[in-house]
């Protein structure tokens, strides 16, 4: 019987063809159901039903959300939610991975950020090799206490290329369509087409010298949703 049922699991898991993938029919003492609490449920339906806003130029504002708090109060396990949510409307998101010493899908003493378009499962080791950095920055430390302003530096350059992907690309998708700046008031529906969203997983150093890095990158990379640990 136990032979059979992991046969079947294996065949489910190969059918579906989603790395990292691998379901489980039975439920055992050490192994313990993820549910996420009825407040993290709020915020998480909040950020796949809100409507997108029209900045001075009718263009839509690319919702910008950065998780923040403590170590050890369930930011990444939040941000894998999350980033499955916006996967689910907009089709695709960037996750900019901040946190040097504990990275959800860089290697450690890294910033990257990464372009998602399938769904999150697991932990941190069970996405290695499935996704790549669109770039990453490599500072060989798992503090940024070592060298605050390459950091920062890091960081600049990541958003600064994010900011020219989703402009290329909201370009090349209102000239395919033959949509103008006008359009967009009338077309609400289409607008989640030319978005992007960007999610940052912030470190959890957040006094001192940590608390100035983190304001740093709230400036520039201009959240539009900060989510805030407790």
């Amino acid at each position: 019987m136990v032979v059979e049922r992991a046969q079947l699991e294996y065949a489910l898991a190969h059918s579906i063809g989603l790395p990292g993938f691998t379901p489980v029919g039975h439920l055992t003492a050490d192994l313990q159901l993820l549910q996420a609490p009825q407040d993290w449920v709020s915020v998480l339906d909040q950020a796949s039903n809100a409507s997108l806003q029209l900045d001075d130029s009718f263009e839509p504002i690319t919702p910008v959300y950065v998780v923040a708090g403590g170590q050890g109060l369930g930011k990444s396990t939040f941000s894998r939610f999350l980033a499955n949510r916006l996967i689910n409307r907009y089709g695709c998101v960037f996750y900019m991975e901040t946190d040097l010493g504990q990275s959800e899908l860089a290697p450690p003493g890294a910033l990257a950020l990464t372009m998602l378009i399938d769904p999150l499962f697991g932990p941190p080791f069970t996405h290695v090799g499935q996704v790549e950095p669109y770039h990453a920055v490599y500072l060989g430390t798992t503090t940024p206490k070592n060298d605050p302003d390459r950091y920062a530096l890091a960081i600049k350059r990541l958003s600064s290329i994010y900011r020219e992907y989703v402009s290329s690309v909201r370009i090349a998708r209102k000239q395919a369509s033959g949509m103008t700046s006008e359009t967009n008031v009338n077309n609400m529906d289409d607008m989640d087409e030319q978005v992007v969203p960007l999610l940052v997983n912030t470190q959890g150093w957040l006094k001192g010298l940590g608390l100035d890095l983190h304001y740093s990158l709230c400036q520039e990379v201009r959240p539009t949703n900060y989510i805030q640990f407790y």
